[in-house]
């Protein structure tokens, strides 16, 4: 597990709760447009890891830049509000991350985000625009102009790349209710133009539901599943304990304790995870190395390959089902439908 070390070079307040955070990139430290960096927090004498997208471009900037909302009563968000200053240093792991720009790049590509979900996509965007020749539209839904994050930088955007960037603002505070909110109807109307274009892509991050409606009118007008990529994020604030916890579902299966042999590169571990325990929990309770981020089935940092037996995931909003079939699982949502599992990690 590489970890590096980030120098705060400047903290700007861009809204009334949200804070850019720029560091000096560290030596070796690399990303794709669209990835997020985990922050190593030490906060009250415990390690506590947080996800946050980065919205810079490693080709175009010399400095690494992660956006950071205040969530009330966020105990890694008020630490990045209030204790933090320039010249500080923070620890974090690689760049990781599957939100990313497909090669090569499609000639049309749609952005739809919500809120803070624009921080990904604000890299995707700008590396789209300076390093292609693709056309670009994006919808972008806030409360009003003061709470909308890079409003200023994309409205610059826009100007500079008039012939290719298009934008759509959605303001809730907005009298024109049909510009207020995003409705199924008004998205029907932005997007019939592309259900036909051969080199499509949309790249949707915001609020489960808000994508969940992006999604599901899509398919419906006949955009294909594979054309569309989502960007779960989470407020991670009200996590389990890291003993485990049994989850309220009526459906799942029965869960087993679990013996888990598990190999990284040529290391070999061997753990016990009880029934109610995720593989990631019994994993740092017994101190083993397994990397991981979100805790919450967000982010792909934890994936790892399932060589024998079975496991259920309770949340899965990374891996695709092919990929589950050929043995690809979360360890942080994975619980052991069997007494013994084989599992490998191969951190290059």
């Amino acid at each position: 597990m590489i970890k590096y070390s980030f120098v705060i070079n400047s903290i700007t307040d861009i809204t009334g709760d949200t804070r850019c955070i720029s560091f000096l990139k560290p030596e070796g430290f690399s990303y794709a447009s669209g990835q997020y960096l985990t922050l190593l927090l030490m906060i009250n004498g415990k390690e506590v890891r947080r996800p946050y997208s980065i919205s810079t471009v490693d080709t175009l900037d010399s400095e690494v830049m992660i956006t950071v909302k205040r969530i009330e009563n966020g105990e890694a968000t008020r630490y990045l509000h209030e204790q933090i200053k320039v010249g500080d240093r923070l620890e974090g792991l690689a760049a990781n991350g599957r939100f990313i720009l497909s090669n090569p790049i499609p000639t049309q590509l749609l952005f739809i985000a919500a809120g803070s979900g624009i921080s990904p996509i604000y890299a995707l965007i700008r590396d789209v625009l300076y390093f292609s020749r693709s056309s670009v539209v994006l919808i972008y839904s806030n409360r009003s102009i003061d709470d909308t994050i890079f409003y200023a930088s994309l409205t610059q955007l826009q100007s500079t790349f008039s012939q290719r960037f298009t934008i759509h603002w959605f303001f809730s505070n907005n009298k024109n209710l049909l510009q207020a909110r995003l409705s199924r109807l008004r998205l029907e109307e932005i997007v019939e133009p592309y259900i036909h274009q051969s080199e499509f892509a949309c790249y949707t991050c915001g609020p489960y539901l808000y994508m969940e409606m992006v999604t599901i009118t899509m398919v419906t007008l006949g955009f294909s599943p594979n054309s569309i990529f989502k960007e779960t994020f989470t407020l991670p604030e009200d996590e389990d304990d890291e003993d485990g916890s049994l989850i309220n579902d009526e459906n799942i299966p029965e869960f087993k304790d679990a013996t888990v042999v598990l190999s990284i590169n040529k290391n070999e571990y061997q753990f016990q995870v009880a029934a109610h325990q995720t593989v990631l929990q019994a994993a740092l309770l017994q101190k083993i190395p397994l990397n991981y981020s979100c805790k919450n089935g967000m982010c792909s940092s934890c994936v790892v390959n399932l060589s024998q037996g079975e496991v259920y995931m309770h949340y899965n909003e990374v891996l695709t089902d092919k990929e589950v079939a050929s043995g690809r699982i979360l360890t942080c949502t994975a619980h052991p439908l069997n007494p013994v599992l084989h599992i490998n990690v191969d951190e290059g």
